[in-house]
């Protein structure tokens, strides 16, 4: 098993244990583990932590992100410089947002299913000025209608146009 899919596959388990066993995160989210915040951020910081440093070399932040010349960014990003990067001018963006992604990673039940997720995640920095693009497509939080596990995960971005080279 590739090394990802095992990393996610254990995350996973990791994360069903937890919320098995503890009756009150299970009563933060009404017993839906897709709508609870805690285990979204456990998932969020395990994920970009095991996937995303294996795919991109780490997507923590930031300042992280523009010392690190393997983590993907949009061409405006590009254009401001990554010497200049700040929380003013961009920020770090999930092509599949984390709401969807984290629904998709838990209800995986096959390894097919959960090395779809690993496939559909990629990150980038984008321009603080590309942000409003999604908002007027609404698509902040959501992919495109009739988006599905498998399709092209930048589709939002493609929508919206933004450019990432290297992923797009």
């Amino acid at each position: 098993m590739p090394d990802m899919l095992e990393k996610a596959l254990q995350l996973r388990s990791g994360l069903r244990a937890w919320f098995n066993s503890d009756r009150h995160l299970r009563s933060l989210g009404d017993g839906d583990a897709t709508r609870n915040s805690r285990l979204k951020k456990a998932f969020r910081d395990n994920w970009d932590d095991r996937v995303g440093n294996e795919k991109f070399g780490g997507v923590w932040s930031i300042d992280k992100a523009k010392k690190n010349d393997r983590h993907p960014a949009s061409k405006k990003a590009l254009l401001i410089g990554r010497e200049n990067w700040t929380g003013e001018v961009a920020k770090v963006e999930h092509a599949v947002p984390v709401n969807v992604l984290f629904g998709l990673f838990w209800n995986a039940e096959t390894p097919d299913a959960m090395q779809a997720v690993v496939d559909a995640y990629a990150v980038a920095v984008v321009a603080k000025e590309e942000d409003p693009l999604l908002n007027s497509h609404r698509l902040r939080s959501e992919m495109p209608i009739g988006w599905k596990p498998g399709d092209d995960p930048l589709a939002r971005w493609k929508t919206v146009g933004i450019e990432v080279p290297g992923l797009c």
